[in-house]
């Protein structure tokens, strides 16, 4: 079953791109690009898993942008 991480916030400084961008660049190289709805759907098939240290790392670097 698919799972999607929650949407951006009405924050001036939440850049959904950006921080798909940056999780890549941080060590999760398959994160997605984010839906229309500002969300990323992540899936086994996409190999993403939140609960990795290389999730938790690259969210700790990027979470100025989510």
């Amino acid at each position: 079953m698919a799972r999607r991480a929650p949407s951006a916030s009405a924050n001036a400084r939440t850049d959904p791109a950006a921080y798909a961008a940056c999780m890549r660049l941080n060590g999760v190289p398959e994160f997605p690009d984010p839906d229309s709805y500002g969300g990323y759907r992540l899936d086994p098939a996409s190999g993403v898993d939140p609960r990795t240290p290389e999730y938790r790392s690259a969210h700790t670097a990027c979470a100025h942008l989510a």
